[in-house]
């Protein structure tokens, strides 16, 4: 079951989809290391909203570890090409179902981890545990199926086309 009854109007009315065939998603974000590999000319300029130089971690903005940002939606399905090409096997963004079933990893609740929005510094970067920028993938407790960033962080892009509605 996608969507929320208490969400963003977008994410209503709670629609039941179907996930067609089995797939697999990256336990992590696309880090700019990774990135650069298929274009190492991209600079994610990511800058903190403080006066510090450096992320809550000490380490300075742009780091290899950090997910890539300021990726187009072209940029991110070219990439997934590239690695098709590389590696000889698919690969693509999500749709936005199978990103949502990724997501709850089989709960019910608000968030993967409950419903109670309190415990989001457990399992998600935001605006009130970030300092202010895009922290290292990977540091926050993952999902019951063991991907990380799921809430927080960075936003993803699917394969599909956004609307306001599931019904269509």
């Amino acid at each position: 079951v996608m969507g929320s009854l208490e969400g963003a109007v977008d994410e209503r009315p709670l629609s039941r989809v179907r996930i067609a065939e089995p797939f697999w998603i990256g336990t992590l974000e696309v880090t700019n290391a990774q990135f650069a590999k298929f274009n190492a000319a991209h600079d994610s300029r990511v800058e903190s909203k403080n006066t510090y130089q450096f992320g809550i971690h000490g380490y300075p903005m742009n780091q290899p570890e950090q997910p890539v940002v300021r990726v187009s939606w072209n940029e991110a399905t070219a990439f997934c090409r590239w690695l098709s090409e590389k590696t000889g096997r698919q690969f693509s963004l999500p749709t936005e179902a199978q990103w949502e079933y990724a997501c709850r990893a089989g709960s019910i609740t608000a968030f993967s981890w409950g419903d109670d929005p309190a415990n989001a510094d457990a399992y998600a970067w935001h605006g009130a545990n970030s300092n202010g920028t895009y922290q290292k993938v990977g540091i926050k407790k993952p999902n019951a199926w063991g991907l990380y960033d799921m809430h927080g962080n960075v936003a993803e892009w699917t394969l599909d086309c956004w609307h306001d509605s599931y019904r269509r």
